[in-house]
């Protein structure tokens, strides 16, 4: 009998190290882990030249491509659009992402030109996990450079990398780490992004142009011009409904984010939540600022924690459409103001509410311009005044921003033992994003990036080595059959949100009894996973999967039945009582 279904997943390999001997002669069907190649760019490419890709050679949807530790350098593209590993194939969903897995320390270099390393040039489901980059051991380009560049591509992923840039001498060039342009569902997740200083303000570790529908969460963000720096044209496609969460940045020379760009409605509808932005103790540093001549309409800024800024606000102008929220952050210490503005008052569709002002300046300087008091804000402009209502002066009891411990205080000695009592923001936000999880946007929840109180903003570190754990081998089983492994096995002793993967022909797995995946996906401790895999379709076959949790790797394998034993045939005209004839 003939099982016709979908290809799956082929795992493909990558290693430089010499042992055992590699070969970009290798083709596809043979790559294995005895067997790889030698270059990152043949399976990318599917042959040993950007310029003539091979798609019958490139890895394919679904395919996970294992790195091995070292230094892989290419030859730099030249172009800021120009992605040097740029797939030759794409990925068709987030289940059959084509995934390039760092496999320990490989950094990847760029000589004698520069561009943008990894990334997708018009390639869709793309995942990079586990990439080191210095941009300083590389050649550069004149302009944006970035080490990272998902350009018209939809849904490429950057997850648990370190990018460590250089300093640009270059003006007005929109100099970053990590660019999406053009790009829809862009997610960059759990990276390390550092050093990204440009010459001027046009300048962030990341940056997006025609973005939408993308997440940036979990990043941890230091020594660069700012963290983020969302710039659209409103005549081109605008930067809509992005989230930004869970990342924090410290040590920026100029903004928290940045939101420019020009020609009406250039940003809209984009939330900002549960992020931290901290400067030095001499900082420069703009918490949230928004350029002149550009649309900021129905974005959000909610659950934010601003320490050492210069200024928290910088508001503009808008044009029409839903109003800018700005609930529930928590500003301590601001230098110079806690806003900005070219204009007499924040326009009408800015709502400021629930807001924690703290250690701020005071008089007409609480507003440095157009020079206004407290009372002014709150009172002539009515900003800061619904209930629960914001205060200025008030304390929040960070547990010890000095050591960059941004939760709130509970109780005396708790979380921190600077701790003298109970944060007075812990009252005071409306949760207008349900960031509790209940279902309600008008209940009381604390100020600050900390709703929870244990949430990981920044990267996700710690443990990600889980305790033992395995699965029952299956023998005998029937051929080309569906098999599940035992539902008993819960992973545990890691840190939640440990990323997860499996390898191997056919195999899938399911956590808590949802949808059977090959996807890359991330676990917490005490969830249980059950795995499921085609057996052979030939006699006494083994299978194997391979699953990864964190630095862990199991295999289950599932074996086929023994063929049966053929039953003799008995030759014509042969006497039971004389004898038996075989034949």
């Amino acid at each position: 009998m003939l099982l016709c279904g979908p290809a799956f997943a082929k795992s493909l390999y990558v290693n430089n190290s010499g042992s055992p001997a590699c070969s970009d002669s290798t083709n596809y069907a043979t790559n294995d882990s005895s067997n790889p190649w030698c270059t990152i760019g043949r399976a990318a490419w599917g042959s040993t030249s950007r310029s003539s890709p091979n798609t019958d050679e490139a890895a394919s949807a679904g395919d996970t491509v294992y790195v091995t530790a070292g230094t892989y350098t290419g030859n730099g593209t030249g172009n800021l659009f120009q992605v040097l590993y740029n797939p030759a194939n794409s990925g068709t969903d987030n289940n059959t992402r084509i995934v390039f897995q760092a496999v320990g320390l490989v950094k990847l270099v760029t000589t004698p030109t520069g561009g943008p390393i990894i990334g997708a040039d018009g390639k869709n489901y793309i995942t990079w996990d586990g990439f080191y980059i210095d941009d300083t051991e590389s050649a550069h380009i004149a302009g944006e450079d970035p080490m990272v560049m998902f350009h018209s591509s939809n849904y490429g992923t950057l997850q648990n990398s370190t990018l460590v840039g250089h300093t640009s001498s270059e003006t007005d060039a929109n100099f970053c780490g990590v660019a999406c342009y053009s790009a829809t569902g862009c997610r960059i997740y759990n990276n390390d992004i550092s050093n990204v200083v440009g010459a001027d303000t046009n300048s962030a570790a990341i940056f997006t142009y025609e973005a939408s529908y993308s997440i940036f969460e979990h990043n941890n963000i230091s020594n660069s011009t700012a963290a983020l720096f969302i710039k659209g044209r409103a005549d081109m496609n605008p930067d809509t409904n992005n989230v930004y969460r869970y990342n924090k940045a410290w040590n920026l020379l100029r903004f928290g984010a940045r939101l420019g760009g020009s020609s009406g409605a250039a940003n809209a509808n984009n939330l900002f939540y549960q992020n931290i932005f901290h400067g030095s103790t001499s900082s420069n540093m703009w918490g949230i600022f928004q350029n002149g001549n550009s649309s900021y309409t129905g974005n959000s800024f909610v659950n934010n924690t601003l320490y050492n800024v210069r200024m928290a606000w910088n508001y503009r102008d808008t044009y029409s459409g839903e109003p800018i929220i700005i609930y529930n952050n928590i500003i301590h210490t601001a230098t110079v103001g806690v806003a900005y503005s070219d204009f007499s008052a924040p326009p009408v569709d800015h709502n400021y509410q629930h807001n924690s002002y703290y250690n701020v300046p005071s008089g007409t300087a609480f507003v440095y311009s157009p020079s206004a008091s407290w009372t002014t804000w709150t009172t002539t402009w009515g900003l800061d005044t619904t209930s629960p209502a914001s205060t200025n002066g008030t304390d929040p009891l960070l547990a010890n921003p000095t050591d960059n411990d941004f939760r709130l205080c509970t109780a005396s000695g708790v979380p921190h033992a600077s701790c003298t009592g109970a944060s007075p923001a812990l009252t005071l936000g409306v949760d207008i994003l349900d960031l509790d999880g209940d279902s309600s946007t008008t209940d009381t929840i604390p100020a600050g990036a900390y709703v929870t109180g244990s949430e990981t903003i920044g990267t996700i570190s710690g443990d990600t080595t889980p305790d033992s754990f395995s699965w029952n081998n299956v023998t005998g089983s029937t051929r080309a059959t569906l098999i599940t492994s035992d539902n008993t096995t819960s992973i545990t002793g890691m840190v939640n949100g440990t990323t997860i993967s499996i390898s191997g022909s056919t195999c899938l797995y399911s956590i808590d009894g949802g949808a059977y995946t090959y996807a890359i996906g991330t676990i917490d401790a005490g969830q249980l996973v059950v795995l499921r895999v085609t057996s052979s379709s030939a006699y006494n076959t083994p299978v194997s999967c391979s699953l990864t949790v964190g630095t862990s790797t199991v295999e289950w394998t599932v074996t086929t039945e023994t063929a049966p034993t053929e039953t003799p045939k008995v030759s014509g005209g042969c006497s039971i009582s004389g004898g038996v004839g075989f034949q």
